[in-house]
């Protein structure tokens, strides 16, 4: 194989075609199979706090331990490497990106939209301030579940 035999690929294109090799069930992406791989993430801290809801078509997922470390936003864009989880592990938050039609991280007093909605409702936020101790908190809506 020569130099000119590799190609670069868009992540995000590549986990959206090939859902099978980056989820367990990458033929039926739902909204409750990213929740289980991000749950899995969450739990490779040991003690720590975790709140999952749904609240009207959200689902959401919280913690007292910022899991994606010093990666933060940026496991939205990319495949970032997780070997805390294991070997060739990486953080779920960018199958969202790929499969979610909104999705919003919370961290501290402030939120970031990463795609789609443009606004969180009343519900969501109360939700988040009633919850004061969780370090980072993500709501993510499906395209296809209403």
């Amino acid at each position: 194989m020569g130099r000119d035999d590799f190609q670069i690929v868009n992540p995000l294109e590549h986990i959206r075609e090939h859902p099978e090799i980056y989820l367990e069930d990458g033929a039926n992406v739902t909204g409750s199979s990213l929740m289980c791989r991000l749950l899995a993430d969450v739990l490779v801290n040991n003690n720590c706090q975790v709140v999952i809801q749904r609240l009207e078509s959200w689902w959401i997922i919280g913690s007292d331990v910022d899991w994606a470390g010093t990666a933060q936003n940026q496991v939205f864009y990319t495949i970032v490497p997780f070997p805390q989880a294991g070997q060739n592990c990486f953080h779920a938050e960018v199958l969202l990106t790929v499969f979610a039609r909104d999705v919003v991280v919370f961290s501290g007093n402030s939120h970031t939209v990463i795609v789609g909605a443009t606004s969180v409702s009343e519900e969501i936020l109360n939700f988040r301030r009633n919850l004061p101790f969780l370090n980072r908190m993500i709501g993510f809506r499906m395209k296809n579940e209403e």
